[in-house]
């Protein structure tokens, strides 16, 4: 009973969990796939930027610009309107930028931010200061040898042209230098590394020191409403319920007592319990009654009338049978050679009498195990439905081979007086319904006029009780 609490309990909470996990893993593919998407625009992005403004570099130092000349701001400007991702290009002096397209010679030189980034190939990069009134901010001045090169941050914006709920960064591959970044830094910057919401990618250029990284500590489930995440786990509390409900229908089936009629048949989970039969003059007991018993682990001691009737209802009587047959004889074997006297009874139904090779079987048995036949004595009951030419064909081959033949509840069916005319048996056993209360007159003088009929018979009457 507790194990069906917890499962009623850890079922629902289970699949609840499972619902959300595996919303969770299918958002956080489609977020991933989104944010590499934008990653990978960005990233191709900065390489044409780069790419230009390395050309505007070599083209400007080939030009052979002396300084601030007119001709020399001129090829500046040249340059600068061939190059559409460059903000300004101009000329510099150690830190310092003394002349650009866009301003021409300044009265009081840029002062650049100190110390620059240095990039594998030689380039320095510098952050334009705030306090610049010259070069838009926030953005990025590059420089070589004696060349600048100003890239303002807000063409990266442009360019993605989204406004993400994840953060966003571009950097150099070692990540020393961040060039611009965008999105929920605050929150990248808490989230752990092991958080199955968090969603990070890192993008790198094959060709540039660049690198895009982007990261999401609210993704998955985490970005839904609370509705949303309400309504999901509701869904996978019902699912739970429901599969409760499929393990308990299941449960009830495989514990049926049918399923677990044919599970003991297979493992002959069967066990015989003799009732000896005492004849009444000295108290000797003078045979043994095979009684099949089934006590079932989850029903209990099921009643023989119940399972008898199942197996012939689902055609496992044979097998039944057999193996009350086998089982008698094997356990009562050394009693039985011991006292040729002693008898075993074994109950037979409709079923043995119609089964052409259950006396074969017995035979065979008996003599497998040196038991004598007329040690085995044969109960037909009367309320065999059985037409009574078939029981007597029965009882006289039975006769044959040396069994003896014993009417059993005798006067509790309605054929009694053809049985008693046309069956060839040496025991009668009169049914417990005339001896119960044996005290009362009309009992026992409807008894006596019982005797007296079957003292007609012919057949020998012994006194014997079970």
């Amino acid at each position: 009973m507790k194990k069906r609490v917890y499962l009623q309990i850890l079922l629902p909470v289970l699949m609840t969990l499972i619902v959300l996990s595996v919303t969770n893993y299918f958002i956080v593919l489609s977020q991933k796939d989104y944010q590499s998407r934008v990653a990978e625009r960005l990233l191709q992005y900065s390489e044409r930027v780069a790419g230009q403004l390395a050309d505007a570099i070599e083209v400007a130092e080939s030009s052979g610009i002396a300084g601030c000349t007119p001709a020399g701001i001129n090829l500046l400007r040249t340059i600068r309107q061939k190059n559409k991702y460059i903000d300004d290009i101009g000329i510099v002096n150690g830190n310092r930028i003394l002349c650009t397209a866009g301003w021409g010679t300044l009265r009081s030189s840029i002062l650049l931010s100190s110390p620059p980034y240095q990039t594998p190939s030689g380039y320095l990069l510098y952050p334009v200061r705030k306090d610049n009134v010259h070069l838009r901010n926030p953005g990025t001045v590059t420089i070589k040898h004696n060349i600048a090169v100003v890239s303002p941050a807000l063409t990266f914006a442009n360019v993605l042209n989204v406004n993400p709920d994840f953060y966003i960064a571009l950097a150099v591959r070692n990540g020393q230098k961040q060039l611009f970044s965008l999105g929920k830094n605050y929150l990248a910057l808490q989230a752990t590394s092991g958080s199955p919401f968090r969603i990070s990618t890192r993008h790198c250029s094959q060709i540039r020191d660049l690198c895009v990284t982007t990261n999401k500590p609210d993704g998955g489930v985490m970005s839904l409403s609370w509705m949303l995440i309400f309504l999901l786990s509701l869904f996978g509390i019902i699912t739970g319920c429901w599969m409760v409900s499929l393990i308990d229908s299941a449960l009830e089936a495989k514990n049926s007592l049918e399923k677990r009629f044919i599970r003991a048949v297979k493992k002959k989970d069967f066990y015989i319990e003799y009732q000896p039969i005492v004849q009444a003059s000295d108290r000797v007991v003078v045979a043994y009654e095979a009684l099949v018993r089934w006590q079932d682990r989850y029903f209990g001691r099921v009643s023989p009338e119940l399972f008898i009737g199942l197996a012939s209802r689902l055609k496992l009587y044979q097998k039944l049978s057999g193996f009350v047959t086998e089982t008698a004889l094997d356990e009562m074997q050394e009693h039985l050679r011991r006292n040729p006297s002693l008898r075993l009874s074994l109950n037979v139904g409709d079923n043995e009498m119609n089964d052409c090779q259950f006396l074969e079987q017995l035979v065979s048995g008996c003599r497998r195990l040196k038991i004598q036949l007329q040690q085995i004595k044969l109960e037909i009951t009367e309320s065999s439905r059985s037409e009574s030419g078939l029981i007597a064909a029965f009882c006289q081959r039975a006769r044959e081979y040396g069994f003896n033949i014993s009417l059993d509840d005798f006067g509790t069916g309605t054929a009694n007086i053809e049985w008693l005319t046309v069956l060839d048996f040496d025991e009668i056993k009169i049914d417990r319904i005339f001896i119960a209360n044996i005290d009362d007159p009309v009992k026992r003088a409807l008894l006596v006029s019982v005797v007296k009929g079957l003292r007609g018979t012919g057949k020998p009457l012994g006194h014997c009780c079970k």
